[in-house]
């Protein structure tokens, strides 16, 4: 939501790109709502789709975030690579992420 023009995307799209369910979105946005990260709105043209949109608290947390996070993963799972290991890991991590959104995108097809 941070990339997208005023911070907010439609909850099928952040589904898209978060490779989850319906559901799983509406679960894990309504939680963030909670929090005061984020706030769902109602389309103004269409009531049926509805926007998560990132709070300025949501926005200030994610970005207090963001360094421990990287380095984080960076520790996790790639510090100890070579780079030959870590062009092999992003190859088998884009056809993995490339089949996630084909599956995603044949579900919304199939309604």
């Amino acid at each position: 939501m941070s990339e997208a023009p005023g911070n907010r995307l439609r909850m099928g799209e952040l589904g898209s790109k978060m490779v989850f369910s319906s559901s799983r979105v509406t679960y894990q946005v309504k939680s963030m709502e909670r929090r005061g990260l984020v706030l769902r709105q109602p389309g103004e043209d269409d009531k049926r789709v509805n926007y998560a949109v990132l709070t300025a608290t949501g926005l200030e947390t994610l970005r207090e975030a963001g360094p421990s996070h990287v380095g984080q993963i960076q520790a996790i799972f790639t510090d100890d690579l070579d780079e030959h290991e870590l062009r092999v890991l992003t190859e088998v991590f884009g056809r993995l992420r490339n089949r996630l959104l084909d599956s995603a995108e044949q579900e919304t097809a199939d309604g």
